[in-house]
């Protein structure tokens, strides 16, 4: 596919994105409503600068896009938006097939790329040699109570020691499928993160991350064996945040996910489709609850 460079009007160009305009993407971001996380474009820029691409008009940002690459044999395509004054133009689809070129440059012949997609744009992603797995649903609300009561024998983490942190990636990629260890260990010492935790710190059972957002706190990721135990990891990760907004993001076929949520009183208010390109990978097992990030898998 072409890089669409050369389409591009005269005085516009595609370039890395420089560290101070990962600001002016998440304000645009929050402009739209998407809610990052507080350190999410910070952390996935220091792991890997040059997957943050930006379309430019002369020295003004005119869009941005993030292209994660997780070893050579699985992508990301994630953060995707342009400047409201430079929308309905067609640099978005330029931009987005750059971007794809751009990563498959990166990535061996046989990689799997994925993404997740807003609905609108499914076909249009599918014209790009995307599949559809599956719908990961966003669900949010305000936490009733403090659960803290449920607690039980669950550690909760916010200064993890270097083992900790080996188990569990090594847990979330037994689960999830995806090596990205390199971006999870930066994921998990994040300024303010909340780390709950079942089992010992070499062999843990499951997790639950909880990160602050520019509008309450977000899961993910986020893995139990169970109902129970699920509900004992989201109750001791939200000690004291009782009637602020949480969101999860829960893959569609994940049962006990959608029925945390429920008990949680949480409610469907965005989603995305999960597609591929080239081999479609399994599906994440029932431990695998809680998707990292829209973003960046």
């Amino acid at each position: 596919m072409s890089t669409g460079t050369s389409e591009l009007p005269n005085g516009f160009r595609f370039d890395n994105t420089e560290p101070e305009e990962v600001q002016v993407m998440r304000d645009w971001a929050i402009a739209e409503g998407w809610n990052p996380g507080l350190n999410d474009l910070d952390l996935a820029y220091g792991f890997e600068p040059e997957a943050f691409i930006a379309l430019r008009h002369g020295d003004e940002l005119v869009g941005g896009g993030t292209i994660i690459s997780y070893g050579d044999s699985f992508g990301f395509m994630g953060m995707f938006i342009v400047a409201p004054q430079f929308r309905g133009a067609g640099f978005g689809e330029l931009l987005w097939r750059h971007r794809l070129a751009i990563l498959k440059s990166r990535l061996s012949p046989e990689a799997t790329i994925g993404m997740d997609g807003v609905y609108a744009m499914q076909q249009f992603y599918e014209r790009g040699g995307f599949k559809f797995s599956h719908r990961d649903l966003r669900f949010e609300g305000l936490l009733q109570a403090d659960c803290s009561s449920q607690i039980g024998a669950v550690v909760v983490g916010r200064d993890l020691s270097d083992v900790a942190i080996e188990a569990i990636c090594r847990l979330d990629h037994n689960e999830w499928g995806i090596s990205r260890s390199d971006l999870l260990r930066s994921w998990l010492r994040a300024p303010d993160v909340v780390v709950a935790r079942i089992g010992t710190e070499v062999s843990p059972e499951g997790i639950a991350v909880l990160r602050p957002c520019e509008r309450g706190w977000r899961f993910g990721p986020v893995i139990a064996d169970g109902i129970d135990a699920a509900r004992v990891l989201v109750a001791t990760s939200t000690q004291g945040l009782s009637g602020q907004q949480v969101q999860f993001d829960i893959p569609e076929f994940n049962r006990v996910g959608l029925e945390l949520a429920a008990e949680l009183g949480l409610e469907v208010s965005f989603g995305c489709a999960r597609m591929y390109h080239g081999p479609m990978p399994e599906r994440p097992g029932p431990r695998a609850i809680g998707v990292m990030s829209f973003e960046f898998g």
